[in-house]
């Protein structure tokens, strides 16, 4: 497996912010590379589909003490960045996906933004919002203080977990029955096209604090 790097480093002395961009290309005929891990303190995260896993993070930052990480361990790409004030530092990353590989993010204030993946998703999330589109994956897993999440799921998860703090949830996936767990300590809970049987194969558990939920069936009525 062969990873190509391309740095570019910008320094904007009248402001005393600097930009980097960093963008990783992991060659992996072998499969070898099953999940992409993936943090940061403040910034967006777009997530498409591709042949390849490619990375390009743009790094804004105003410390001297500040670096963007890239490893392997075992048989995830762990991407990550060193910042000594997180509040000056920033990195949007566009991210291509190769199909079934499954994505894990730690972003603290932002947005997050996925569309077509159909690998596991695992998302730990501070201040943000949460959008996926079109989405496939078996299991989605967010857990957040203050967010909006607005998911599609085009396929029948095995499960859907959502626990926030603050924040509302729209969550469309097909009409069906699911092992249904959702609940809200101050707004209003909405379900439409969906049966709640506890036998079901699909889980799907919404818990926030404090905004609403909806959670919608696509296609035919749930029978």
């Amino acid at each position: 497996m062969h990873t190509r790097l391309a740095p570019l480093l910008i320094a904007l002395i009248a402001t005393g912010c600097q930009v980097r961009t960093l963008e990783h290309t992991f060659e992996d005929p072998d499969g070898a590379l099953r999940r992409l891990e993936l943090s940061g303190a403040n910034g967006t995260v777009d997530v498409l589909p591709g042949e390849v896993l490619r990375v390009e993070r743009r790094a804004e930052y105003g410390t001297a003490s500040y670096d963007l990480t890239a490893d392997i361990d075992g048989d995830a790409a762990v991407l990550g960045e060193r910042c000594a004030l997180p509040a000056l530092c920033r990195v949007d990353a566009v991210v291509e996906l190769p199909p079934g590989m499954a994505l894990d993010v730690a972003l603290g204030t932002g947005e997050v933004w996925l569309s077509d993946v159909d690998g596991e998703i695992v998302l730990d999330l501070g201040a943000a919002s949460l959008t996926g589109v079109g989405l496939e994956a078996p299991r989605v897993q967010v857990l957040a203080e203050k967010v909006d999440v607005e998911l599609e799921l085009l396929a029948t998860p095995v499960e859907v977990a959502v626990a926030m703090e603050v924040g509302d949830a729209t969550i469309d996936l097909p009409a069906g029955s699911y092992d249904l767990d959702v609940n809200s300590g101050l707004g209003e809970v909405t379900l439409w096209n969906v049966i709640h049987d506890a036998g079901a194969d699909g889980v799907v558990e919404v818990r926030t604090g404090a905004g609403d939920v909806a959670i919608t069936g696509l296609g035919a009525a749930a029978p």
